[in-house]
């Protein structure tokens, strides 16, 4: 019987990674996406959709590149091909590029085995790849028309056909040259900005639904100052939905518990069915009574957006810790996000009993908090395919500003340097959220997506200890009408570079 990987052991090889890494962020979705793990965990599980390009898939997205992409122009079938990557990365591209063409077999459980790592194949069992692979098959023949070289092991494939919009076929494997990540996409074409303003137009460009906060951070008060000409501050005071970014706030309760002495970070917890939620993450595909310790449940809670570790870590900890520390870490209207969602939660009243959405509009917080407790234990009978409908604008999500969103990653970094918040640093830099580690070489990240909800945040840290911080959050009640994440990766990277001048 084969020995399966316990949950914490994967959770620590993730966490000391500094390889270019996804933006990770979503709490989950129906989109074009393989999902797999190991270094580059996407969030979502394998799902398909009606075409190749057809809508904004709101799962992980591939990083910024950190090279200049190489530009070719190859058939996408047929024997590996100079322009694609050199060694185990190369080989395995050309190797699941003719699984694309028209005519193309389906894959058998032998191959997909030899090809993929376990991890990847508990995520996206051969049973959902086939179909996915399928629908490319009908829109071939396909041409490699860039590559973007990211790593010796992550590399992202521009596929262009006469039949489909171009595609993003982002690919990466292990040491061991197995396929551990592949995600495809629409391919985004966007020319870096060259000024703030450049930037500022881009991003009112996608409607007043969008808020951008970018600007140097240079004491506690940076957050709620107007950077003027060193920087931007567009729609910052408005709540809008944050996403898997809720997550910083449980993050906050975990340190503040242990500062307290009620908890520490090698207590272990236990995974049931009641807490089991939907990917994003792995611990969901772990067996009942798992046991995970605090640590390892909360980095795979920020460095892969793990949902179940986020909801094991709010079991222990109790709603109203974590509810008292979104004002702990500065946000302006905790009240908004009372009673706190679990993950659980929010597939079970948004996706998994609709009809109770009503309830939950008209009540006040005291038949919100009685209608949650009320919400069934056991597996979720939940269809991640229906997993689409926007949600958010009855109030089944997590709000707050950017400049809330700012303030709690600056009460973090405040409590990385006290004893009980040690391992904080390591937890929220382990994913930089494709922003490349080369110019900035610590980057605490937090993104969040959902149906009609995109948001990220960072806040970086140059090569001289100059730190800067990007909050982006866009909402829409049209799901396919939020940017992709790879259009707000690149709004982050450029304004990053601005700032830093």
């Amino acid at each position: 019987m084969e020995r399966r990987m316990p949950y914490a052991a994967a959770a620590r090889t993730v966490r000391p990674r500094r390889r270019t890494v996804p933006f990770v962020g979503a709490l989950t979705a129906a989109g074009l996406v393989l999902a797999g793990c190991a270094g580059a965990d996407p969030e979502t599980p394998a799902t398909s959709t009606t075409s190749p390009a057809s809508s904004a898939p709101t799962s992980s997205s591939p990083a910024a590149t950190t090279s200049a992409p190489t530009s070719t122009s190859t058939s996408a079938t047929g024997a590996p091909d100079s322009t694609l990557p050199a060694g185990p990365l190369g080989e395995a591209a050309a190797w699941v590029l003719p699984l694309l063409e028209p005519g193309g077999a389906d894959l058998t459980e032998a191959q997909a085995t030899e090809r993929f790592t376990p991890e990847f194949l508990t995520q996206a069992p051969i049973a959902q790849l086939n179909p996915i692979l399928g629908q490319f098959r009908a829109f071939g023949p396909w041409t490699v028309s860039e590559v973007q070289e990211q790593s010796r092991t992550a590399a992202v494939l521009v596929l262009t056909s006469d039949t489909s919009p171009p595609l993003a076929l982002s690919i990466s494997v292990d040491d061991a040259g197995l396929i551990d990540g592949l995600l495809f996409q629409p391919h985004v074409e966007r020319d870096p900005a060259t000024s703030l303003g450049a930037l500022q137009a881009e991003v009112d460009g996608l409607g007043t639904e969008t808020s951008l906060l970018a600007l140097p951070i240079t004491d506690a008060a940076s957050c709620d100052t107007d950077p003027g000409a060193a920087g931007l501050a567009l729609r910052v005071d408005e709540a809008r939905p944050m996403g898997s970014i809720f997550k910083l706030y449980v993050l906050g309760a975990v340190v503040d518990a242990v500062a307290a002495g009620t908890l520490s970070w090698e207590e272990t917890l236990t995974l049931s069915d009641d807490v089991r939620s939907l990917p994003s993450g792995q611990l969901q595909n772990e067996p009942t009574g798992t046991p995970v310790t605090v640590q390892d449940a909360a980095a795979g809670m920020i460095a892969i957006s793990d949902n179940t570790a986020t909801d094991l870590l709010i079991q222990r900890l109790g709603r109203p810790a974590v509810e008292q520390a979104m004002a702990d870490l500065g946000m302006a209207d905790p009240a908004a996000n009372r009673p706190l969602l679990t993950t659980r939660n929010l597939f079970q009243l948004g996706w998994g009993t609709p009809d109770r959405t009503p309830e939950w509009v008209a009540a006040d917080e005291a038949g919100r908090r009685a209608l949650l407790d009320g919400l069934p234990g056991g597996p979720l009978a939940i269809d991640p395919l229906t997993v689409t409908t926007v949600v958010w604008p009855d109030g089944l999500e997590w709000f707050a500003t950017a400049r809330d969103i700012c303030r709690a990653h600056l009460a973090l970094s405040d409590r990385a340097g006290t004893p009980a918040g040690e391992p904080l640093t390591e937890i929220l830099t382990a994913n930089p959220g494709g922003i490349d580690p080369a110019q900035w070489p610590s980057v605490a990240f937090k993104g969040g997506n959902s149906p009609g909800v995109v948001a990220g945040s960072w806040l970086a840290t140059d090569a001289d200890g100059e730190r800067f911080l990007v909050v982006f959050q866009t909402a829409s009640t049209d799901p396919g009408a939020v940017p992709l994440e790879p259009q707000l990766v690149g709004v982050a990277q450029d304004a990053l570079t601005l700032l830093a001048g």
